[in-house]
């Protein structure tokens, strides 16, 4: 999911306590065992119920993107640390109660729509990685 924030922020982000968001886009990996679809509409409408710590950024910023990857492939923590290779910044404490990552959110200054690595990341993800299991 990409969100866009178009000025710098504090917020409180329940037990992560008070941070600050620079402007810019917001690159978060998250997965979803059930209804993918059904999540990622969630997380496109503003919420009052908060689920997780993107749903306190989510309030502040505005949608993007998103890009699902179908998968029973577990691979969010696989896109995390492909998308920390190309961001500017990340922001600590944003992934899942039972992952060793730091984060599965990151930032850039610039639109990743218009940046070739990151297309190419999910490109790596979306298709080309189903290509190799083709070819296997």
């Amino acid at each position: 999911m990409v969100l866009r924030l178009s000025r710098d922020r504090v917020m409180e982000i329940g037990d992560l306590g008070k941070m600050r968001f620079r402007k810019g886009y917001y690159l978060y990996t998250g997965s979803a065992k059930a209804d993918l679809t059904q999540r990622i509409e969630r997380h496109r409408r503003i919420t009052t119920k908060v689920q997780g710590h993107i749903d306190y950024l989510r309030r502040c910023a505005e949608w993007h993107a998103s890009f699902p990857i179908r998968t029973s492939d577990e691979l969010e923590c696989d896109l995390a640390s492909a998308l920390g290779s190309i961001a500017e910044w990340s922001v600590p404490g944003f992934s899942a109660i039972d992952c060793a990552c730091a984060t599965h959110l990151f930032g850039m200054a610039g639109d990743p729509l218009h940046n070739a690595a990151f297309i190419d990341i999910l490109m790596d993800f979306r298709i080309r990685r189903l290509e190799k299991k083709i070819e296997a």
